[in-house]
Formats: C-alpha cells, sequence, structure tokens
C-alpha cells in the first residue's frame, strides 16, 4: 500500500480507519499513527456524521470528486473510488478507499473555463456592432449601394451572423458547465412545453414544407419535475436539430410515453441522418460530423449536459438517409 501513488485508507465495520498510506499521508497531512481507530468521516469527510462515508453502511462501489479537509483546515479536492469488502458469505467487515488530489487540475480547469467564457462575453460586443453597420451599408443608409457590392455585403452579415450564434452557443454551453451547477426543479408539464416549442419551430417548418406533430399514451400524466427553462432548452435544440436536418417534405414527430416513475421523451425526424462511426461522438462539444454544414456543434453538447444535470439519461439512434431518433427521461418526482 505505501508504494501506491493514491491515497489509501481501509475502515473496518464500523467506518473506523485500519490502514493509512504515506500518499494518504501527503495528501490529508495527517500521520497514519493520528487517525488509526478514529472515525472515517471525521478524517476524510469532515464530519461526525458517519453516513456520509460511501462505505459505513456496506453499500456498493462509488467514484466521485468529493472535498477533504486538511489537517491544517485548508480543503482539497479528490478523486475518489470507495468499495466495500466481504468476507465469504457475503459479511461486510469494511472497505477501501483509493483517492488522489486533483485540485490543481480543477483549478486550472475553471480558470481555463471562466477565461473561455469572459473571451467569449467581451467578443460578443464588437460582432453585434459589426452586424450593425454591415446591415446599414447594405441598406444604402451611408450611400448607393450596387448590386454586386450588396451580395458581398449580404455574404458578410451571414458570416457575421454564424459567428454570434457561435458566440451564444459558446456562452451558455460554458454557463451549463459552470460550478456549482444544479437545475432547480419544479412540477413542469412536458406535453405543454412540446407544444409550445412546436408553435415557436412552426414558421421554420412552414417554409421548408416540414409537418411537425406529436403522440402520446393514453390518459398519460406529463408532468415531471424538472428545470422548466433548461428542459425548454432541450427541447428547443432537439427540435432545432431536426428541423436543420430534416428536408422539405419531411415529417418530425415527438412522442411522450410512459416510463413507470419516469417520461420518455422520443423526437424523430425523417432527415439526413448520422453515419454509424458518428454517433458516439455526437454529444460531444465542437463535434461536427460529415453531415453538418450549418450548427456551432454546441447545440447537442448542451443538450446532454442539462439531461445529466437532471441525473437522466439521452441516447440516439439513426439510420442515414433515413432519420434520426433522440430519447431521453425525465423523473416525475
Amino acid at each position: 500500500m505505501d508504494k501506491l501513488p493514491l491515497g489509501v485508507a481501509r475502515i473496518d465495520p464500523h467506518g473506523d480507519i485500519v490502514e493509512f498510506n504515506q500518499a494518504a499521508e501527503m495528501i490529508t497531512g495527517y500521520a497514519s499513527g493520528e487517525v488509526l481507530g478514529r472515525p472515517h468521516a471525521e478524517i476524510l469527510h469532515a464530519t461526525g456524521d458517519s453516513a456520509v462515508c460511501p462505505l459505513a453502511a456496506g453499500n456498493g462501489s462509488v467514484a466521485r470528486e468529493t472535498p477533504v479537509r486538511n489537517k491544517n483546515g485548508s480543503i482539497k479536492i479528490v478523486a475518489l473510488a470507495a468499495s466495500p469488502l466481504f468476507e465469504p458469505g457475503m459479511k461486510y467487515i469494511g472497505g477501501v478507499e483509493y483517492f488522489q488530489d486533483v485540485t490543481d487540475a480543477r483549478r486550472c480547469q475553471k480558470d481555463r473555463n471562466n477565461f473561455l467564457a469572459m473571451l467569449a462575453h467581451d467578443m460578443r460586443t464588437p460582432v453585434v456592432v459589426m452586424g450593425g453597420f454591415l446591415a446599414r451599408l447594405e441598406a444604402g443608409k451611408s450611400g448607393p449601394v450596387t448590386e454586386s457590392q450588396r451580395r458581398e455585403l449580404r455574404l458578410l452579415i451571414d458570416e457575421a451572423l454564424k459567428l454570434e450564434r457561435l458566440i451564444e452557443a459558446f456562452l451558455e454551453c460554458a454557463k451549463v458547465e459552470a460550478e456549482p451547477f444544479r437545475p432547480t426543479r419544479a412540477p413542469y408539464d412536458v406535453l405543454e412545453a412540446v407544444a409550445r416549442q412546436m408553435r415557436l419551430a412552426r414558421e421554420e417548418a412552414r417554409k421548408k414544407q416540414i409537418t411537425m406533430t406529436w403522440s402520446c399514451d393514453s390518459a398519460l400524466p406529463a408532468v415531471v419535475y424538472a428545470d422548466a427553462t433548461l428542459i425548454d432548452r432541450v427541447l428547443a435544440n432537439l427540435l432545432d436539430n431536426a428541423l436543420k436536418y430534416t428536408g422539405p417534405g419531411g415529417l418530425i414527430l415527438v412522442n411522450l410515453s410512459d416510463r413507470g416513475d419516469k417520461l420518455l421523451v422520443k423526437i424523430s425526424d425523417t432527415g439526413a441522418g448520422i453515419p454509424e462511426d458518428e454517433l458516439p461522438s455526437v454529444f460531444d462539444a465542437f463535434h461536427r460530423g460529415r453531415w453538418d454544414v450549418q450548427g456551432t456543434g454546441l447545440g447537442l453538447a448542451i443538450v446532454k449536459k442539462i439531461i445529466d444535470a437532471h441525473s437522466e439519461s439521452i441516447t440516439v439512434e439513426s439510420t442515414p438517409g433515413q432519420g434520426s431518433r433522440f430519447s431521453f427521461t425525465l423523473a416525475r418526482s
């Protein structure tokens, strides 16, 4: 144990520490002689409540990041993996935790995210101003404009709008990633929200001659417990994605179905579909597959982060040339 580069603490069935290696001493500031026989929760979780220890009741293995209070009072962030230990016959005899100090790495990550978000925020104003002046030039408010000049100005305006949308998406992604991030849960009527988002998307669907419709199980209770603003964003992004890649005459269908204590939402389209080798990366930030000619690569990443923040799941199925189906769950309570 002392040769391992990770901190290791072994506890007995009562939650008291019985082994503590050198790396654990380095991370916590405690010598092993100071902690042996003392409550694990007190040393590593800075509390007298043994219930906070993931191993105290013989629960299953866990992996997470958690704060640890150093002997000198400072807080460190550790990546923790904990597993219970059993004798033959499944008698619980304690457990073992492995932990690694990731404080500096998380601080660097936070500083990087803050810098990028600040940079994107500061870029937005000049881009908006540039677009506004280009629009004035195109409209002839600064003097006569030839048809050739008007076409070139329109190209510049379109590119400025693309950059503005990318900056907005990046800022939204940075906001979703910010710590701490907790959805504000409340009763949320998914059926009413779907109808509202479809009304907002109706004009774009009409322009492309796309049929939008919805279906649900008979007498389905459509109220869940979720963050209304965030799930509205999920529905808007998924419908926008379907509209973007569905051709004229296509179909977009939203289906709600009962899954016991959860509601399953499926958004299907008859669009271009996604190649099989692209599916594993479809929710990655800034990923743009070869089918994507106009997206920012952030819309689906934002959707995934919002669903993850609700401790729910989202999946995608797709057949190139036939369409895609995105499915996610929401808890009823």
